[in-house]
C-alpha cells in the first residue's frame, strides 16, 4: 500500500513536466496500478474469509468430537456389561456342547475302552511304553471327531460357519473309494485334535488300536486314514 502511494507520487510530480502523450501514458499506468491494488485487495480480504471458516469448521468438528467422546465413555459401561454377558452365555454353550460330546463319547464307548489287559496283550515291540490312558484318550478323540463330522454332514453347507467349511473331510465326502460305508477320520485331523501326552503317544497307540481290532489303518495318495471298526 506505501508503495502504491509512493508510485502515485512519483507519476503525479512526472505528470507536471512531461508532454501530454506522456500524461496519457502515466495516466494508464495509474490505472493499471490502481486495478492491482483493488485485486490485491480483494484477494486479501478472501484469504481472511477463507481461514474465518476454516477456523468455524475446526471448532465445530472439535466440539462434535467432544460430544461423541462424551456419549461414547457414557454407553461404554453398558456395552462393556453386553460384551461379558455375551461372553459368559458363549462359555455356557460352549460348556453345554462339551459335555454333550463327552456323554454321547461315554456311551458310544462304553465297554470299548481298553483295560490293562487290553494293552497287555499287546506285544511290546508294538506297544513300547503305552500306556492305558494314552491309548484310550487316542481312541476317545477318534470317537470325538466321528461325531463331530456326523453332526456336520447333517447340516446344510450354506449353514455352515467357515471355519466349519474349512475344516479337512476329504473334499466333502463321507466315503471314500476303498472304504466305501465307513467311519473314517484322517491322520491330520487326530494329531490336530490331541495335546499333550495323546500327541507324543499316537504313534504307538495307532498300531496298538490296529493290533487290537479297533481301527483298520488305510493309506491313500500320500494321506493316512484311520476306519472305526467298534
Amino acid at each position: 500500500m506505501k508503495l502504491f502511494i509512493r508510485l502515485t507520487e512519483i507519476i503525479s510530480s512526472l505528470a507536471c513536466s512531461s508532454t501530454s502523450t506522456e500524461i496519457d501514458g502515466l495516466a494508464e499506468l495509474l490505472k493499471k496500478l490502481t486495478t492491482l491494488e483493488a485485486t490485491i485487495l480483494a484477494q486479501r480480504q478472501e484469504r481472511e474469509l477463507l481461514l474465518d471458516q476454516q477456523e468455524k469448521v475446526k471448532e465445530s468438528v472439535k466440539q462434535l468430537l467432544e460430544k461423541r467422546g462424551v456419549r461414547f465413555a457414557a454407553q461404554q459401561p453398558e456395552l462393556n456389561k453386553l460384551a461379558a454377558v455375551s461372553l459368559v452365555q458363549e462359555n455356557k454353550t460352549n460348556a453345554l456342547q462339551q459335555a454333550t460330546l463327552n456323554s454321547e463319547v461315554a456311551d458310544r464307548l462304553d465297554g470299548f475302552l481298553l483295560s490293562e489287559q487290553d494293552i497287555a496283550a499287546i506285544p511290546t515291540y508294538i506297544r513300547q511304553r503305552l500306556t492305558v490312558t494314552e491309548c484310550n484318550e487316542v481312541l476317545t478323540t477318534i470317537d470325538k471327531l466321528l461325531i463331530e463330522k456326523a453332526k456336520l454332514f447333517k447340516r446344510s453347507y450354506i449353514k455352515l460357519a467357515i471355519h466349519e467349511r474349512l475344516k479337512p473331510t476329504n473334499g466333502g465326502k463321507w466315503n471314500a473309494p476303498n472304504w466305501k460305508g465307513q467311519a473314517y477320520v484322517t491322520e491330520k485331523q487326530l494329531r490336530a485334535s490331541l495335546t499333550g501326552k495323546g500327541k507324543l503317544a499316537l504313534k504307538t497307540a495307532i498300531p496298538s488300536l490296529r493290533h487290537l481290532g479297533r481301527i483298520k489303518q488305510l493309506r491313500e495318495n500320500g494321506n493316512e486314514y484311520y476306519v472305526k471298526l467298534w
